[in-house]
Parts: structure tokens; C-alpha cells; sequence
């Protein structure tokens, strides 16, 4: 169970479809049309045979075995991501306390992981074609007390390529931006500085 790993499930009780829809997205998951809307259907990177490693989970927190889809969700995931399942489940419940977080006209600095890359460019052998956004989620203190909060931005060629080395090496990302809430998504707009320390 969660509890043994030190998860509150006064917390995960929280969480709704859509929290887990936000948060699998920003770690690069890509949900697919499904034929049963009870169930959203989410594909995420390939196994060893190539095929996208496939999460379910019902559309509705109210479905009587959504606690369990999500225990074997985060799971799933922790084992893709090699990370503690405390860890994701924080994150996600990170995901659904964030709406009470106000949105911030003022640009400001931000600090935090990249958790999230999604180039949405066609895929082709034409190096010039460069259509498509470069979509990054960043993880960062939402009010300078420990309190977590996730939000996506876009970033150019050149920065998105730090992003995903400071993914892949676990470095800090700092920038300066505008925090905006576009429908169930936090976003930083008006995106400057962006940079990776050594």
C-alpha cells in the first residue's frame, strides 16, 4: 500500500482524473483517444520492445476503484522513472493543492527542476522545419516555504536543449517570467533569462 511508503492517502484522496492528466502530461506522457470514456489511456515512453509503456485510469475520481488505479499508476511510474513513489505522489498532490495558488502578473525569478519535455515539432529529416512548440514543465517553491508547485513554458531551441540536460543531470533551471493559470494549467509566459547553472 502507499502508507508504506509514506504517502498520506488523506491527501491522495484529493486528487482528481484531471490532476493525474496534468501531471503525466508534464512528465511527457501522451493521451490517446480511447473508446470507453470511463477510462482515460495514456502512453508513455517505449519499453524494450519499442512499444509505449500504456497507463489507464478511470475518468472520474468517483469510481469505486480509481484509489487503486492510482496506487498502481504511481507505481507504474516510479518504476519507469526510477523514482520514489513518496516522491511522484507529491508531486501529484503538489499538482491539485497549486489552484490555490494566486497567479502572479509581476515578472518574477523562478527556480526549480525541469520534470517535464515535450517537442511537438514534426519529425522529419528536414533540419530547417522547425513547426511545433518546445514545451517545458518546471517544479519550483510556489511560495518560499517548501510548498511545490508545477507550470510549463515555452522555451526556443537553444534553451530547450539546457532544459533537457539539466533533466537528464538533475540541475537547477532559473528564469524570469510572468505566472498565469490558462484553464487547469499554471504556465510561466513572457519567458527571459533562461539559464542552467554549472
Amino acid at each position: 500500500m502507499l502508507t508504506e511508503n509514506r504517502v498520506p492517502n488523506d491527501a491522495l484522496r484529493t486528487v482528481r482524473a484531471a490532476d493525474v492528466a496534468t501531471w503525466l502530461t508534464g512528465l511527457g506522457w501522451r493521451q490517446r483517444a480511447f473508446k470507453r470514456p470511463e477510462l482515460w489511456v495514456f502512453d508513455g515512453p517505449p519499453d524494450a520492445d519499442g512499444q509505449p509503456i500504456v497507463a489507464v485510469i478511470p475518468s472520474d475520481a468517483a469510481y469505486p476503484d480509481f484509489g487503486d488505479r492510482l496506487d498502481d499508476l504511481l507505481r507504474l511510474v516510479a518504476a519507469v522513472t526510477w523514482r520514489p513513489v513518496a516522491t511522484l505522489a507529491a508531486e501529484l498532490v503538489a499538482i491539485r493543492t497549486s489552484a490555490d495558488v494566486p497567479a502572479s502578473p509581476e515578472v518574477r525569478t523562478f527556480t526549480g527542476k525541469v520534470v517535464g519535455l515535450a517537442d511537438t515539432r514534426a519529425s522529419d529529416d528536414d533540419d530547417d522545419d522547425d513547426d511545433g512548440e518546445r514545451v517545458v514543465t518546471l517544479r519550483f517553491d510556489a511560495n518560499g516555504h517548501g510548498r511545490d508547485q508545477t507550470a510549463r513554458l515555452h522555451l526556443d531551441e537553444v534553451d530547450y536543449r539546457a532544459a533537457c540536460d539539466a533533466h537528464c543531470d538533475g540541475r537547477p533551471a532559473t528564469l524570469r517570467g510572468r505566472l498565469e493559470r490558462r484553464g487547469k494549467r499554471w504556465w510561466i509566459v513572457a519567458v527571459e533569462d533562461f539559464a542552467v547553472p554549472a
